[in-house]
C-alpha cells in the first residue's frame, strides 16, 4: 500500500518583515495553505523555469527564481492587501503554500527539498543546472567507456535487457573516481555504497580475466529519484553549504564584529 501523505497543516504563518526574511516571504498574518499536490508543484516549478528563462532572455539580464515567481503571481493576480512585502495576501499564500508543499515533499524528494531552500533564497539557482550537468557528464562517460567492456553471459539475469543495459560494478567505480576526483574520501565512498544499492537488481559474471563481478542496470543507477542520485543532489547541496560556510569564516576573520546584514568590498576580503 502506498504511504499516506505527511500531514500538514491548513494555515501558515507568516514570517514577518525583518529584513533577515526573503522578500518574498515577507508578510504578516495568518495564511491559507493551498495544499499543493505534488503534480501541481512540479508543474508550477517548470513553469517558473520556463518564464524565468524567457525573460532573462529578452532581458539579457539574470533573474532569481523566487522573486521572478512572485512577477508571475502578480501578473496573475495583480496587487490587493495592503500586507507589507510582496503587496498580496492572496500571493504570500501561493508562496507559502508552494515553500511548504516542496518541504513536505521534499522529505521523500531530495529535490524538492532543495527547492524549498532556493524559494527561500537559501542557495543560488545556478546549483540545478549545474547538477544537472555533472549528472549528464558522469552518464555520458559511463556509457562510453561501458562500450569497451566486453559482453558476458549473465550468470543470474532478473529482468529482460539489451546487451547494453548493464555496466560492471568496477567500471562505475572508476568514472565516479575520475568524474568527482576533488570529492572527500568519505563522499566517494557514500557514493560506492549507493551502487551497491542496486546489486539485488543486478546481474553477475563469473567469466574470465575478471572473475566475479556484479553489474549494475544503468536504468536504476541513473533513475532521477533512485538512491545514487539522490546522494549525488545531496552532496552537492553540502558541499555548497560547506563552501559559503568557508567564505563566511574566511570574512569573519578579518572582520569579527560584522553583522549579518553589514556589507563588505570583495577587496578587503
Amino acid at each position: 500500500a502506498p504511504e499516506p501523505p505527511p500531514p500538514r497543516n491548513e494555515t501558515l504563518e507568516a514570517a514577518g518583515t525583518d529584513e533577515s526574511v526573503p522578500e518574498i516571504m515577507r508578510g504578516t498574518g495568518k495564511l491559507k495553505n493551498r495544499m499543493m499536490g505534488r503534480d501541481e508543484v512540479n508543474r508550477i516549478l517548470e513553469d517558473i523555469w520556463k518564464d524565468k528563462k524567457r525573460w532573462e532572455s529578452v532581458k539579457q539580464t539574470k533573474i532569481e527564481f523566487g522573486p521572478h515567481y512572485v512577477g508571475m503571481l502578480k501578473q496573475k493576480f495583480g496587487v490587493v492587501g495592503n500586507t507589507t512585502g510582496v503587496g498580496s495576501l492572496l500571493i504570500l499564500e501561493h508562496v507559502y503554500s508552494l515553500i511548504d508543499a516542496c518541504s513536505i515533499f521534499g522529505q521523500s524528494d531530495f529535490e524538492l527539498f532543495m527547492y524549498a531552500r532556493l524559494l527561500k533564497s537559501e542557495i543560488p539557482d545556478e546549483i540545478f543546472p549545474d547538477m544537472k550537468k555533472k549528472i549528464s557528464d558522469f552518464e555520458a562517460m559511463l556509457k562510453k567507456m561501458n562500450q569497451s567492456i566486453p559482453r558476458v553471459p549473465m550468470k543470474v539475469p532478473k529482468k529482460s535487457k539489451a546487451a547494453w543495459d548493464y555496466a560492471p560494478v568496477p567500471l562505475i567505480y572508476e568514472v565516479i573516481e575520475q568524474i568527482w576526483d576533488a570529492k572527500s574520501e568519505h563522499r566517494l565512498k557514500q557514493l560506492h555504497f549507493a551502487v551497491m544499492l542496486f546489486f539485488n537488481d543486478g546481474d553477475v559474471s563469473t567469466e574470465e580475466p575478471r572473475g566475479y563481478m556484479e553489474w549494475v542496470r544503468l536504468t536504476d543507477l541513473l533513475d532521477k529519484s533512485g538512491k545514487f542520485i539522490e546522494t549525488l543532489k545531496c552532496q552537492q547541496l553540502e558541499e555548497y553549504d560547506e563552501f559559503v560556510e568557508e567564505i563566511r569564516q574566511a570574512i569573519l576573520v578579518g572582520h569579527p564584529t560584522l553583522g549579518p546584514r553589514d556589507m563588505i568590498s570583495l577587496l578587503d576580503i
